[in-house]
């Protein structure tokens, strides 16, 4: 199991590396203060970020809604996803709470 963290740890790294090279190996609490941040860069960086903060508390890999397993293959697609294919899928799911 920690070679699999070490592993998944490596891979949110390296996609977190990636965009920081567009803005030129900023540091990451930095960027917030670049105008030049897109709204997709400063989401990933977001998603990502998570990502790595589950990892560490061992919740990486459950989905935020509901609890259940989101799967390997889904990981595997987007290692920073937080919510199993279901509640992604939930119309009454919304991150910033009902409206």
């Amino acid at each position: 199991m920690q070679q699999d963290v070490s592993r998944i740890r490596e891979r949110l790294v390296g996609l977190v590396d990636e965009i920081l090279v567009r803005y030129g190996n900023a540091p990451l609490h930095q960027l917030p203060m670049f105008s030049g941040l897109t709204r997709s860069d400063a989401y990933a960086l977001g998603d990502l970020v998570d990502a790595l903060d589950r990892l560490d508390r061992g919740t990486y890999g459950i989905c935020i809604n509901c609890g259940a397993d989101i799967g390997r293959e889904r990981l595997g697609e987007n290692p920073a996803v937080s919510l199993c294919a279901e509640c992604e899928d939930d119309d009454l799911w919304h991150p910033w709470g009902a409206h």
